[in-house]
């Protein structure tokens, strides 16, 4: 069965998982985390994309990107591809490090932007790798607590929505996730987030989802 073109636009938002072949570890030590972030921040440049939250997981990955070209194929796999070529040197190995392609779950920035975010940040809290986010060194939320931008270029647009107070940012990341909501971000399948979590919005009528969505009527898109 073929596989289906990826949605690939200038402006597009994505959730990027990329999973180690077989569930196998992708990071084994720091050096390897801190080695990712690195070839990270150098494609990102390379390729003009904006970084809105990450956590490094033992065996996969969660980016929320933007691309303000139309290239976020290319720039996945010139990611994954050096990073894999640094992993195999480094622990003498062959053959594939991550399973399959990267998956890309596409969502607009007027609804579920920062719903992604808070999962994102949330993910090594799910995973009881730690009981607060700020706490894990690989995800993200330290980075904004901290306003490290080596990484995280597009964290004054997100701020943007919290009046830049770090506290309202804080204090939204730490609101429980729905449970339906939560199960739909969670799942490893490409799919449009919005479509699947408008089903569960719209479900009871309401137009403005409380901890998180974001509707055109308070977003300029």
């Amino acid at each position: 069965m073929a596989r289906r073109n990826r949605v690939s636009f200038a402006g597009a938002y994505y959730h990027i998982i990329s999973r180690g072949n077989n569930l196998e570890a992708i990071f084994k030590d720091r050096a390897d985390r801190l080695k990712f972030l690195e070839i990270l921040s150098k494609y990102r440049d390379k390729f003009n994309l904006t970084i809105f939250s990450y956590c490094l997981m033992t065996n996969h990955i969660h980016l929320f990107i933007r691309t303000n070209e139309a290239n976020i194929s290319q720039a996945m796999k010139m990611i994954n591809w050096s990073y894999a070529v640094y992993f195999n040197r480094k622990y003498s190995r062959a053959g594939h490090l991550f399973q399959s392609r990267f998956i890309s779950k596409n969502v607009a920035k007027n609804n579920y932007f920062l719903s992604l975010i808070r999962y994102i940040h949330n993910n090594c809290v799910k995973a009881k790798i730690t009981s607060k986010p700020e706490f894990y060194e690989w995800c993200s939320h330290k980075d904004y607590i901290f306003s490290d931008r080596s990484v995280i270029n597009g964290m004054d647009e997100v701020l943007s929505f919290f009046g830049n107070d770090i506290r309202e940012f804080t204090s939204f990341i730490k609101t429980e996730i729905p449970q339906k909501e939560y199960t739909i971000l969670n799942r490893f399948i490409n799919e449009n987030l919005d479509i699947k979590l408008d089903r569960i919005v719209h479900s009871d009528d309401k137009k403005i989802r409380h901890g998180g969505r974001i509707t055109r009527e308070t977003v300029e898109v």
